[in-house]
């Protein structure tokens, strides 16, 4: 039986929790609010603590600890983690830059650890119903359309910040950045606008912008991202004699069996993990706001 720690207890944390208790033992939990990781470990009786140092100082027996933290805090925490010789489940987006990414990489590697990113691109309907038709066809291309609407508070804490939150692209769109990637490859050219036009008192970035991009692979399309209002999730893919609109749903919140069972097969097979292809998406992130004009990074 693995044993599992949690760093991060809000929603994520709840949700990965969930599944723990299905294929191992939840034993510690750590939030910086005492009262977050007091209340989720409560539930599942695991041990609470306020810093990850502590964490690591005392509980030697953990195979795995899940980073749920803020996307700014995943390299520090998911590298500290390794270090301290345990296993790392983490959060999608990896974190917010491709250098940090990188190092990530090369911990593990030294560390001889595992270490595996929720990204569920790999598993999302469209890849399956749209992904050979692409290959087929050289000629295709792509508009993303994303957006939603969010309640009144949603980005009052680290959402909202530059860091550790970094940008709409991370804190909400990301899981549709790793989808184009899958699709159509890595982004090779970038340019576009980014603007704040109704949130100046609540985020410190953008929260629209768009984007014409021409991939690794060679597709030409366009990315647009908003928070001012919610359009739904959509991709236009556009071929030779056909053009298919295909809804995106919500942003996927289940499914987490299914990463787990890969996660560990990574560990027991010693397979390679899915760093790469999340640091792909990473850079493909950093790539779309360095050519943003105005850049708000």
């Amino acid at each position: 039986m693995y044993h599992f720690a949690i760093i991060g207890c809000g929603h994520m944390g709840s949700r990965h929790a969930e599944v723990i208790k299905t294929i191992g033992k939840l034993v510690a939990v750590c939030d910086m609010d005492p009262a977050k990781a007091t209340a989720l470990a409560s539930v599942y009786g695991a041990h609470p603590y306020a810093s990850l140092e502590e964490l690591l100082e005392m509980e030697k027996k953990v195979d795995v600890i899940c980073v749920c933290t803020p996307v700014g805090c995943h390299a520090e925490h998911a590298i500290r983690s390794l270090q301290a010789g345990m296993h790392v489940l983490c959060e999608s987006p990896l974190c917010l830059t491709s250098a940090a990414a990188w190092q990530m990489i090369e911990t593990e590697k030294y560390c001889g650890r595992k270490m595996f990113v929720v990204d569920r691109a790999n598993t999302h309907p469209a890849l399956a119903s749209i992904g050979p038709r692409v290959a087929e066809d050289p000629e295709t291309s792509f508009e993303f359309s994303v957006s939603a609407s969010h309640p009144a508070g949603h980005y009052k804490g680290w959402r909202g910040k530059s860091f550790p939150g970094g940008g709409l692209l991370y804190t909400d769109f990301n899981e549709e950045v790793s989808l184009l990637r899958t699709i159509f490859g890595g982004v090779e050219k970038v340019e576009g606008f980014a603007s704040n036009l109704a949130h100046h008192d609540t985020i410190e970035f953008e929260d629209a912008g768009s984007v014409s991009i021409i991939s690794v692979n060679g597709y030409r399309g366009k990315f647009s991202w908003s928070i001012n209002k919610d359009d739904g999730r959509k991709l236009v893919l556009r071929e030779k004699d056909n053009v298919t609109e295909l809804d995106l749903g919500a942003p996927n919140d289940t499914g987490f069996e299914q990463v787990y069972q890969q996660f560990l097969q990574v560990i027991e097979e010693n397979r390679q993990s899915n760093l790469l292809e999340a640091t792909a998406t990473v850079e493909a992130i950093e790539r779309i706001y360095k050519a943003l004009t105005p850049n708000p990074a």
